[in-house]
């Protein structure tokens, strides 16, 4: 089974992703700020990362140079999305 990390910082947005992947066969984990995101990264080895730009304690964008700075992730695919 794919697994996928959700990195947002409302709740609501975390729970509507992951409903909807799970229903549809993936293993999902979710994040709530940008700390918090790059430790599941490394706990979770995920397949895809939703990351949202505006994360608190760390911007989307500096979750992503950290996960690109490392040769274990950087061809991981990541979707970033934003308001």
């Amino acid at each position: 089974m794919q697994k996928i990390l959700i990195a947002d910082e409302l709740s609501y947005c975390r729970q509507l992703f992951s409903f909807a992947l799970r229903k549809n066969g993936y293993d999902v984990v979710a994040a709530e700020d940008g700390l918090s995101a790059i430790d599941a990264n490394k706990k979770e080895k995920p397949d895809l990362v939703i990351l949202e730009a505006k994360l608190p304690k760390m911007d989307g964008l500096g979750v992503l140079r950290v996960i690109r700075s490392s040769p274990d992730y950087r061809q991981l695919p990541v979707f970033m999305l934003t308001a």
